[in-house]
């Protein structure tokens, strides 16, 4: 079983509820390969870069499978059968390795320094040590400064 993502364009004249009985049909068909979904993303409407089907707007649909090498292209033509498919992409990708958060902590509290001290925090130290009030006066000084150096 390798990783994939599958990625199709609908129809944008499709109303919302076909558009969720084709995502629907569509789940059906990758569980129906012995497939499985790991992660769906919702439609989103995309402007085409060029026009499919005399359409310059389209649904976007991406959802990451496990599937059997040889239904990967089964699973593609059927899907591009669906009524209302523009165009189908399918992309094997790399198998993500299931790490527990129990092995992450550990990793973060070996490589992670006993006092670890911020930018923002030192800035902060900085600032308590050297500030000072200051008046009014003495801002409205300081821009006359600044002004009359950029006349000249």
């Amino acid at each position: 079983m390798n990783e994939y993502e599958i990625t199709y364009l609908s129809d944008p004249q499709l109303t919302d509820e076909v558009r969720n009985e084709l995502d629907a049909a569509i789940d059906a068909l990758i569980d129906g390969q012995a497939g499985s979904i790991s992660f769906s993303e919702p439609n989103a409407r995309r402007r085409l870069f060029y026009p499919i089907k005399k359409q310059l707007v389209g649904f976007a649909r991406t959802i990451n499978v496990t599937l059997d090498g040889a239904q990967v292209q089964t699973a593609r033509e059927a899907i591009a059968k669906q009524v209302g498919v523009l165009r189908v992409s399918v992309l094997k990708t790399a198998r993500r390795a299931d790490v527990s958060a129990e092995i992450l902590d550990e990793f973060y509290k070996r490589s992670a320094p006993a006092k670890t001290t911020t930018v923002v925090e030192k800035t902060k130290e900085k600032v308590k040590k050297d500030s000072k009030p200051v008046t009014m006066a003495e801002v409205e000084e300081k821009i006359e400064q600044a002004l009359d150096e950029e006349v000249k």
